[in-house]
């Protein structure tokens, strides 16, 4: 969907009127997903996506001399089978993420060296911020991850953020900095994010809280990029023949016998669609008739935050031969988190600064040059002056992108229980996919895969 973007070649794009069985609006995962599940089942299908390019909020960059790195998502828990095996069928080898070695925590006083801890063992460093995660464990088990705001505490868990229930039940500054990190990376900042959404994330998440799930143990990187599990995909369905890029719907109308969905020099006819896309996006599609109140109430209140993330490529890896895993954190830095984000061979390095530019009064107003060189100085107090001269320094704010306009969805305090029931809920002919919607997984590319199985059965079962 969504803002013009027309470099896609011709042939990739859609003109003039088409007809099929369910059109999917979105190329990410979920999308992708729908589309390819509904032709296994013999539905013909139509996928329309707006950016010259398939993979959603997955998004490769090359660096140069053939180099690739991840500026969207990154990695997948090793209890993400959907996304694993989705990789292994479209032929992308899939490698684990280095945690052995050292991780670095960076205070305005210290620096200090430490294991990533085994949640089942973690040390006295970390006790107490497992015994908060296991407490968080024992809260979730009284919520359905797909009717969360039906838990008995509901509406207290959704009146507050993660960062103030931390404040009101955590005493030690330390612990709350080290459990809203360890949240914060794979699911949303601790200080915008509902604690009701956040418990729900932990239940959907199969593993619970205190998992080597949320301390990046486990996980597992994809050569060639995440992106290219998603253009393998696309490219099987067939690129100008049922997948279609540079195709920016305006338009989604519907009535008794159909739907209608329109954009420039397009239109395509459908059964029913699925809109595979971030709900505060979908404001910019004119719909006719108009969305029913709760939807559009949910629209405006689950946002999208961070993905604003940095590259910064080096010749090799040299982290891992101090001992150190590439991963970092502090509550101090401009940049408060970094994963590696080197290839399977480690012929290059390559670290992924993240964070949120607004979330830094430094970072907001500096200029690109400012940026770097703050990022750059931060790197170097987690990894010594060599972090100060990459070969490469890049950046993507996923805000600017019109077609996600920001990074990790948002579920704001308020959103789920004033109008979470709106969110699978399909309007007439339309059905709505996204890791929003996911009850597996829900945040990351697994709960939108996981979703768009979902959307395909569920308008299977409505032809």
């Amino acid at each position: 969907m969504q803002h013009g973007n027309s470099s896609a070649p011709a042939a990739a794009q859609l003109h003039g009127d088409a007809e099929a069985d369910v059109v999917v609006v979105g190329g990410g995962f979920a999308g992708v997903t729908a589309a390819r599940e509904l032709d296994k089942m013999g539905v013909s299908v139509i996928l329309l996506e707006g950016r010259d390019r398939l993979g959603g909020r997955a998004e490769n960059i090359t660096i140069g001399g053939g180099k690739i790195g991840n500026i969207g998502a990154q990695a997948a828990s090793r209890h993400h089978h959907l996304a694993i095996g989705l990789a292994r069928e479209m032929g992308v080898d899939v490698f684990p993420l280095r945690h052995d070695g050292k991780a670095v925590l960076v205070t305005e006083e210290d620096r200090i060296e430490f294991e990533i801890p085994d949640p089942k063992d973690p040390g006295w460093q970390w006790e107490d911020a497992v015994e908060t995660l296991q407490q968080w464990d024992e809260m979730s088990k009284e919520i359905d991850p797909e009717r969360p705001w039906e838990a008995p505490h509901a509406e207290e868990w959704d009146s507050q953020t993660v960062m103030s229930w931390l404040q009101r039940h955590v005493g030690d500054p330390i612990t709350q900095f080290l459990v809203a990190g360890v949240v914060g990376v794979g699911a949303s900042p601790p200080h915008q994010a509902s604690m009701l959404g956040m418990l729900a994330y932990g239940k959907a998440s199969g593993t619970g809280f205190a998992s080597d799930h949320m301390f990046v143990r486990g996980w597992q990187k994809f050569d060639g990029g995440v992106q290219t599990i998603a253009v393998r995909a696309g490219e099987r369905l067939g690129i100008g023949r049922k997948v279609y890029l540079s195709c920016v719907v305006r338009r989604i109308e519907q009535d008794g016998d159909g739907v209608l969905v329109q954009g420039d020099g397009f239109r395509a006819k459908a059964k029913r669609v699925i809109v595979a896309m971030p709900p505060h996006l979908t404001g910019r599609i004119d719909w006719r008739p108009a969305l029913p109140g709760p939807r559009q109430a949910l629209n405006q209140r689950i946002g999208s935050v961070g993905g604003y993330l940095t590259l910064a490529v080096y010749d090799e890896p040299f982290w891992f031969r101090e001992g150190l895993t590439g991963h970092a954190m502090s509550p101090s830095e401009v940049v408060p988190a970094t994963l590696d984000d080197s290839p399977k061979d480690r012929s290059y390095g390559v670290i992924t600064c993240l964070g949120d530019p607004y979330d830094s009064s430094r970072l907001r107003t500096a200029t690109p040059a400012e940026r770097r060189e703050l990022q750059l100085k931060s790197l170097a107090k987690y990894y010594g002056p060599k972090a100060l001269k990459p070969e490469a320094f890049l950046e993507k704010d996923w805000y600017a992108d019109p077609f996600s306009a920001g990074g990790l969805p948002l579920f704001s305090p308020g959103a789920l229980t004033n109008c979470g029931q709106a969110l699978r809920t399909p309007v007439g002919r339309i059905h709505w996919a996204g890791t929003e919607t996911a009850t597996w997984n829900v945040v990351h590319w697994e709960g939108a895969i996981h979703s768009g199985v979902r959307a395909a059965k569920e308008v299977a079962e409505r032809l």
